[in-house]
């Protein structure tokens, strides 16, 4: 049915100002700064505006977040506080509901952010114990490079046998422990077969003077403390 924007409709329909099709009142959103009024475009028609203006809505929107970011954010905490509740059945139900979509979707996600992963695995940890944690992906790239994508301990390279975790050179679990932080963060070869060995596995939370003499013997245990010990100089001058 087409009608112009003149004829009249029943209480419980609207003529949409797009389309010009009369429709039910339940098509039209509600507007967000008219309260109690109905916008003039029906449901699909402003979707399909928005889809066709995705671009230019997403730069207005990051535009308005970031000038009024602070208080976005106080309003979501007062709302999250004040339905704590009521989220955390909502998120049970929902997780509950879509479970092995969302186990899927996080093992993708895992897959495609390996950085991101481990970065909130050593923040997690290190925060546990109350340490500092800020070792940026920026600082670990530049790890990588200036270690040729090798193990800082016994130089076996990145590749199809080996890959490279972030060794900390002083244990998590040593009272001496600095944190997750660049100068306390190497490159620690692992196998990348089941059953392989590794430096990151060997060395786990043993001291690293007394592993290093252990695994490579006196004179190469001093050569690489020394190469180690030249690499933190240079990242604390990097970072002053």
């Amino acid at each position: 049915m087409r009608r112009s924007l003149t004829d009249s409709s029943s209480p419980e329909t609207k003529i949409c100002s797009q389309c010009h099709q009369e429709k039910l009142l339940t098509d039209f959103a509600w507007r967000n700064h008219r309260k109690g009024t109905r916008q003039s475009k029906c449901r699909l028609c402003r979707a399909a505006w928005n889809y066709a203006n995705r671009e230019r809505l997403s730069l207005i929107q990051k535009e308005y977040y970031e000038k009024n970011k602070e208080k976005i954010l106080a309003q979501q905490s007062i709302y999250h506080e004040n339905n704590k509740e009521s989220q955390q059945n909502y998120q049970a139900e929902y997780y509950k509901s879509n479970a092995e979509k969302l186990c899927r979707e996080a093992k993708i996600w895992h897959s495609n952010n390996p950085d991101k992963v481990r970065e909130h695995r050593q923040r997690r940890k290190t925060l546990e114990r109350n340490l500092p944690c800020d070792f940026t992906t920026t600082q670990r790239q530049f790890m990588l490079k200036y270690w040729n994508h090798a193990c800082a301990y016994c130089g076996n390279q990145e590749g199809l046998l080996w890959r490279l975790a972030d060794d900390h050179f002083i244990p998590l679990v040593s009272s001496d422990c600095p944190g997750t932080i660049a100068t306390n963060m190497l490159p620690a070869c692992h196998s990348a077969t089941r059953g392989g060995g590794g430096c990151n596995s060997r060395k786990r939370s043993a001291d690293p003077h007394v592993w290093l003499r252990r695994q490579f013997g006196d004179k190469q245990a001093a050569k690489i403390e020394k190469a180690i010990t030249a690499y933190f100089v240079l990242v604390t001058h990097r970072s002053n």
